[in-house]
């Protein structure tokens, strides 16, 4: 009887540590694939510029100098005109084993000092080719991101989007 208390209680625990989703250091690499653009499809926060929201959001990648560096484009249409900056991506693993992966994503060009921001890779769904990404704001508020890839995708998957 002890035993399959222990069972249980063990096969619970390992259950909640991984299940399909769970973004790996490898996962955030091959959904920033080069050459490839992927869009923000939906967040739990707006960024308003002059009282209206940023559209058609978007990163492409431009390459992967190492296994933990990408390099990308950010770019978004705002009443009518289109901005684009270059971002550098450092991905590293979680300090806990069940933690996402870390994306310190920063914005060097013309700055004496780099803005940075720590996001972490949260759940990735490969088949959907969608991914939830999250970011603490400055006043420690939890940020969520739903992205999708350009690649044929009108909309994440059920999964994503519960996440």
């Amino acid at each position: 009887m002890r035993f399959t208390v222990l069972a249980c209680v063990l096969a619970l625990a390992g259950a909640s540590f991984d299940y399909t989703g769970k973004a790996s250091l490898e996962d955030a690499t091959k959904f920033f694939a080069p050459n490839q653009a992927t869009f923000l499809y939906e967040r739990s926060y707006s960024r308003q510029v002059s009282g209206k929201d940023m559209e058609c959001i978007y990163m492409y990648t431009l390459k992967i100098p190492t296994p933990s560096e990408i390099e990308l484009v950010h770019g978004f249409i705002h009443e009518e005109e289109v901005t684009n900056y270059p971002l550098k991506m450092k991905l590293s693993r979680g300090p806990l084993l069940d933690e996402a992966p870390v994306m310190e994503v920063s914005y060097e060009k013309g700055l004496k000092e780099p803005m940075k921001r720590i996001y972490h890779f949260h759940y990735y769904d490969q088949e959907a080719r969608c991914a939830v990404i999250t970011f603490n704001d400055t006043d420690g508020v939890l940020r969520c991101e739903l992205h999708i890839w350009n690649a044929g995708q009108k909309q994440p998957s059920t999964n994503c989007k519960r996440e």
